[in-house]
Order: structure tokens, then sequence, then C-alpha cells
């Protein structure tokens, strides 16, 4: 009669624990691959990691989310679906499943806290932005620095605004979504900054005039279409002279 190998049970459903307590339970599904490697990490076995990962790759994440799943339901799963003979499958979902009957709770207490808590506070957003204006053999520096406090005034806009990260991290918190917030900024002005710095052929960008950009098109196509309210800003630039290129 065959004899199959007996898996840590109790030491899987900790580094599980440990796994999904730092990416979410979302990161079983999503990158299994990723998990396999973590547990290797943590000292899994090869066995105990294949037998995770396969399951993972089966899809057995979503069943264990199921409301009314059941060990014996996840063990079927895991048996059909795997391939495994009926005690591995049973030791198996019994590392999921008591891991999931514990857990489970928590973590759809987590499940977005960050973005209400982000969604409750003011923002400040202070931006840094530097360009040239390049022509010929010499280049004129271009500077810009602004100040921005917002709020959230549409939660669904800005949800819809950040719905990738929050789909992919359900367990960021709100100083990691303010920072990634701030980091599009960052990003969105540098770009429309570089735009309006290199828009005339022969003559350089006047950088203190970019305020009238600032106002009328970056505050409302970033902030305002997409849920925040704009409650204060300031903003100003600077035009450095002409400087011939070194050689």
């Amino acid at each position: 009669m065959a004899t199959h190998k007996k898996i840590r049970k109790e030491f899987l459903g900790e580094c599980l624990a440990a796994i999904i307590d730092r990416k979410s339970p979302v990161i079983l599904g999503k990158d299994p691959l990723w998990v396999y490697y973590e547990l290797e990490k943590m000292k899994a076995n090869p066995y105990e990691s294949r037998l995770i990962l396969f399951s993972l790759l089966a899809g057995v994440s979503e069943k264990l989310m199921e409301e009314n799943a059941t060990k014996e339901d996840v063990a079927k799963f895991l048996g059909r679906e795997c391939g495994l003979a009926s005690s591995v499958a049973s030791d198996l979902s019994e590392a999921y499943t008591t891991l999931f009957e514990e857990k489970k709770e928590q973590w759809k207490q987590r499940n977005g806290k960050g973005f209400r808590e982000l969604c409750s506070r003011e923002i400040d957003i202070e931006g840094d932005f530097q360009s040239f204006w390049h022509r010929d053999d010499g280049r004129v520096e271009c500077t810009f620095h602004s100040n921005v406090k917002v709020k959230v005034a549409d939660k669904e806009l800005v949800g819809t605004f950040l719905r990738e990260i929050l789909e992919d991290h359900p367990f960021y918190g709100a100083d990691v979504l303010e920072m990634i917030l701030k980091d599009k900024f960052q990003d969105y002005t540098q770009e429309a900054f570089d735009r309006y710095c290199d828009d005339d052929d022969y003559y350089p960008p006047c950088a203190e005039d970019f305020d009238d950009n600032f106002e009328h098109d970056i505050l409302p196509s970033f902030f305002e279409e997409n849920g925040f309210e704009i409650i204060d800003w300031g903003c100003e630039g600077m035009t450095g002279d002409y400087e011939r290129d070194s050689w």
C-alpha cells in the first residue's frame, strides 16, 4: 500500500499567515510563484512548497474565500483539481481551512482600511520640478515648486483613480497610499512641466508663468476630476539664465 509524506500543517499555516499578513489573501491567487519562493525562504521543504504551489495554481484561494467552504469541500477540490491522494488532500485542506477560519475576519477588517483612513484626512503634497530648454550649444534651467492641500470629496472617484493599487494591495495603509498619490502627482506634473519647457524651438520658457498651467490644467485634471477637493495651494517658478554647454 502506498504511503504519502506528511506535511507540517501548523508550520505551513504559520508561514502562509505571515505571507498573507504582509500582502493580503489576494497574493495567493495573483502570484503563486512568489508565495512558493517565500515558503522556501521560510524553510518549507520542497514537497510542502510544491504542494502549496500546485494548489494555488489550481485556484484553491478562491475556494477558501467562499463563504461556507468546509474542510471537506476544500479537500475534495484539492483531490479533484490537483490529483492529490485523499490523505494528502485532507492534511493540506486542514492547514488551509484552520488558517482561514482563524484569520479571515481579521483580514476582512484590514481590507481597504488604509483607503478609508486616507478618505478621512487632509493631504499635504509638495512637489519640486526641474526641466531644461536645450537649443544649439546651450541651455536654460527651469524649476518649479508647488504646495497643495487636498481632501477626498468623492470616494468612488478616488477609488477608481487608485483601483489597480487597491485591488492588488488591499492591506496598504493610509501613509503608503498617500505616498503613492504624491508620486503620481510628481510624475504627472513633471511630465507637464517638461512639455511646457520644451514647447518653443526659438524662445526659452518662462517658468514663472507655469502657475497658470498649474492652476487651470494640472490641479483640475489631476485632483478635481479624480475626486479630490483642493483646500489650498501655492506655487513658484524660476527661470535661469542661458548657459553655454561646456565641452
